[in-house]
């Protein structure tokens, strides 16, 4: 008997709740919302600074600065599309995964059956599997990130003009917009594993 207590006390301490679903399923819009938007503003931070550096090594002159101003344009507005056409899919996959989960998950809270647990436990498996082709996504448009070599060559090759190494650092601090696209990233990814975790605990 008292094994018997300890294993519904178990269940009745760590198992989610319709309430639990319903938030992590609203952390996960939050996330894909915060990140859209921080791409957008890494996106349009980084145009004005690339301008800004593409205007000057034109003004700067040279067979190579005036290649590299055309080259640094294509490559960011090149980087960046990939973001968004990445980001797109991410977001898009794992919006439809999570909200056919909960909506599982809520019915299997309502009326408990074998046929809804094994809905519950493929979609598991699917928001696993969302996550993973999430990251090769995102990895996969990370690898695209060229400008950040041109960025590079600008400053390398233009080291004594204190204009362009300006632009430079100017750049190397708008890194922090991008970073913070990774971290609102991260968190999708994050929230998306503890609706699969709590939907588990349904299953168990």
């Amino acid at each position: 008997m008292r094994e018997l207590i300890q294993h519904l006390e178990s269940r009745t301490l760590f198992s989610a709740t319709a309430d639990t679903l319903v938030a992590d399923l609203g952390a996960i819009k939050v996330d894909i919302a915060a990140v859209k938007a921080a791409l957008l503003n890494s996106a349009a931070t980084y145009k004005g600074e690339i301008d800004k550096l593409a205007t000057d090594l034109r003004a700067a002159g040279g067979a190579d600065n005036l290649a590299l101003a055309r080259k640094l344009r294509h490559d960011a507005a090149q980087t960046f599309a990939v973001l968004r056409r990445a980001t797109g899919k991410v977001a898009g996959a794992i919006n439809s995964a999570s909200n056919r989960a909960t909506a599982h998950g809520l019915s299997l809270l309502l009326k408990s059956s074998d046929h809804a647990i094994a809905k519950v436990q493929a979609d598991i498996a699917a928001l696993n599997a969302v996550m993973s082709e999430s990251s090769t996504q995102f990895n996969t448009a990370l690898g695209a990130h060229t400008v950040a070599d041109d960025i590079t060559a600008a400053g390398t090759n233009n080291s004594s003009d204190a204009t362009i190494t300006a632009d430079v650092n100017d750049l190397t601090n708008a890194q922090a917009t991008f970073a913070a696209y990774l971290t609102a990233a991260q968190k999708l990814v994050t929230d998306t594993t503890m609706l699969a975790t709590d939907l588990g605990t349904l299953t168990a």
